[in-house]
């Protein structure tokens, strides 16, 4: 019974009609399965965005919802995707209660791409934008210290791994750097400290990596199940990559757009 209301909480929220048969057992009208077999992108989406309001109603008994589009620099400059994100969000900003959306993406990619081609009227759905600031040379002293920490290491090695003008190198040319990129650089020294006469691990073949993927799919049943949103997103893909080969000589390419296609 649980797994059949887990099934259809999803099967709601994606817009798909529920057989006779789990009607049945949920004790549900036919008049509550308003998904159809034969239903329309349009109408898919209209129905998924009904259910979504419908939740975060009932998320008022409760806690609010928190919404996130992420990976957003994709959309490139591509205007109709870039006005498609903004319409959904002022969609949920003006008719779903109870939830907070959030829009990560790339400073340089949402100042230079995608706020030139959005509509002036969707812009003013976002409120400023909150930049994450970086971590002074002081400030990843103190974090790669913890971290080593975690690891019972001392803390006359985490003095030493820090030391000898590595950490300082890393902050020549800026004051921030990123976390990421510090903790990056981070694990390929300690990497090299703990086995120095070590050869660098030899790259995979593709072939291998794909193996290895198709693997990870196939030991996830859940990944058996159909989904909608994955087929649209490849013909999406090849039409875009169709769209690029027929390019006129001379005519830009948007670099996104080429970039997804391709994956």
């Amino acid at each position: 019974m649980a797994k059949l209301q887990e099934r259809r909480a999803g099967v709601e929220q994606g817009g798909d009609p529920l057989e006779n048969e789990e009607l049945s057992i949920l004790r549900l009208a036919v008049a509550d399965n308003e998904g159809k077999a034969d239903s329309s992108p349009y109408e898919i989406n209209g129905l998924s965005f009904q259910r979504l309001k419908g939740l975060c109603v009932l998320s008022s008994y409760y806690r609010p919802f928190v919404l996130c589009f992420d990976q957003t620099e994709f959309y490139g400059s591509d205007r109709a995707l870039v006005n498609a994100l903004g319409s959904g969000v002022e969609a949920l900003h003006a008719t779903v209660p109870n939830q907070l959306t959030i829009v990560t993406t790339n400073a340089a990619n949402w100042a230079s791409d995608m706020l030139p081609v959005m509509e002036q009227a969707l812009r003013d759905r976002f409120s400023p934008a909150i930049a994450l600031e970086g971590i002074t040379e002081t400030q990843a002293r103190e974090l790669i210290k913890a971290r080593l920490a975690d690891f019972q290491i001392s803390e006359t090695a985490a003095t030493a791994f820090i030391e000898e003008g590595w950490l300082a190198a890393r902050f020549t040319a800026r004051r921030e750097i990123g976390v990421r990129d510090l903790l990056i650089t981070a694990a390929e020294r300690f990497r090299a400290l703990a086995k120095p006469t070590a050869e660098p691990r030899p790259k995979a073949p593709m072939a291998e990596l794909f193996a290895i993927e198709v693997n990870k799919v196939r030991a996830n049943k859940a990944l058996y199940q159909y989904n909608q949103d994955c087929l649209m997103w490849f013909v999406q893909a090849l039409a875009d990559r169709l769209r690029i080969s027929n390019v006129p000589a001379g005519e830009p390419i948007n670099p996104y757009s080429y970039t997804c296609a391709c994956l």
